[in-house]
């Protein structure tokens, strides 16, 4: 595999590991001293909406805790798209695009589906978009987030 797709599958990992909300796996991918900053793009510029913040314990405890559990019937899907990687040594940038949904399944009523019913049960809506812009060290020869930087497109209000 090259060092390039290597790259790619972190960030296919931190997508999965955030659906999942299981932050404990999750705070493998990155360096324990890891900075994470989220931003909104307001009008072309970036605004800090969260963070700085030190430490893959911090996110472990986020995504764990701070993210909304899935309600019954509901996930959500970080997707990927247009991966720019840059490589320097032990060292890497990754800039991309990204979109979220969320899925919002209709839950199979008691006694069952109605005579006919067919395909999917629900609705998918989109959550986000924006871009991850993250640099990378190699450590113990693995690839591992050292700073990430999420950039909204839409505002994005954590609770106080």
């Amino acid at each position: 595999m090259t060092e390039e797709a290597k790259i790619s599958q972190v960030l296919a990992w931190y997508a999965r590991y955030v659906d999942a909300r299981d932050g404990t796996t999750q705070k493998g991918i990155f360096t324990e001293d890891v900075v994470l900053e989220i931003f909104c793009n307001v009008n072309g510029e970036r605004k800090l909406t969260y963070g700085p913040t030190v430490g893959n314990d911090v996110i472990e405890h986020a995504t764990n805790h701070v993210l909304p559990k899935h309600a019954p019937g509901g996930w959500s899907h970080h997707f990927t798209m247009d991966h720019i990687i840059t490589i320097d040594g032990d060292t890497a940038k990754l800039n991309a695009q990204f979109f979220t949904t969320k899925a919002h399944a209709i839950l199979e009523p008691e006694g069952g589906w109605p005579e006919g019913t067919f395909g999917s049960q629900g609705h998918l809506t989109i959550e986000g978009t924006g871009y991850y812009d993250c640099d990378l060290k190699k450590v113990d020869g693995q690839w591992k987030i050292s700073h990430h930087r999420v950039v909204n497109d839409l505002p994005w209000i954590f609770p106080k």
